[in-house]
């Protein structure tokens, strides 16, 4: 029969190069939401696209849910043009 595999209780020592390694490149601390850490990296444009006016509205939706529309149009049109959704 094989023996039973025993550790001592209690948490494995790191290796020295691993703290070496983790000095070298620190973890930041995640301070805010995910949503928020996003809007950091990526932050989000306000001003409409050059040539473009920017209003959003309010649809209704399925069971009485509202849904959220950006409609972009461009500044100098002198007909109708066609929707992109």
């Amino acid at each position: 029969m094989s023996e039973p595999i025993t550790r001592e209780p209690g948490l494995s020592t790191i290796h020295p190069e691993w703290e070496a390694f983790e000095k070298q490149f620190p973890i930041p601390p995640l301070l805010g939401s995910p949503q928020q850490l996003r809007e950091l990296k990526f932050p989000k444009s306000n001003s409409p696209p050059i040539g473009f006016s920017i209003r959003d509205v309010q649809v209704p939706g399925y069971q009485g849910a509202t849904n959220q529309l950006r409609l972009y149009t461009p500044d100098n049109s002198s007909e109708p043009l066609p929707i992109v959704i």
